[in-house]
Parts: C-alpha cells; structure tokens; sequence
C-alpha cells in the first residue's frame, strides 16, 4: 500500500533512509537523520513544498518517496 507519510513514521524512515544511504553512491558523505525528520515534519506543515509517500507492506514500512518543490 502507498500513503501519506504521518508522524508517527518519522522512526522508521530514519532508519530506512540510513540503510538506503549506505547503499548508495554518496555513502562516502555523512547521513544527516535530522534532515529526514525535517522534510517529515515540512510535509506535515507546508504539503505544498514538500510531499512524501511510504510503501508498507504487511504493516511495515518497505521504501518512501521525496518529492520537493521549488
């Protein structure tokens, strides 16, 4: 299933985002957890510059999508 991203998800994106990281070309560079809460949190307050879908699978969590807006 594919949804909103909600508060209560911030933790487990964190986490998915540092494994994605270290799997990623830039895991030479820093990952900065913060920023994935940020954007989280940006989404909440200002959806028209920032929104972000889940994929969970039996409950849990599998991948998310940024989308940002100039």
């Amino acid at each position: 299933m594919i949804r909103p991203v909600e508060y209560k998800d911030v933790e487990e994106c964190i986490s998915l985002g540092f494994l994605m990281h270290q799997e990623s070309h830039y895991r030479f560079l820093d990952y900065d957890a913060l920023k994935i809460a940020e954007l989280i949190e940006r989404s909440q307050t200002n959806p028209e510059s920032v929104c972000i879908f889940v994929a969970e699978k039996n409950e849990e969590i599998i991948g998310f999508f940024v989308g940002l807006k100039k």
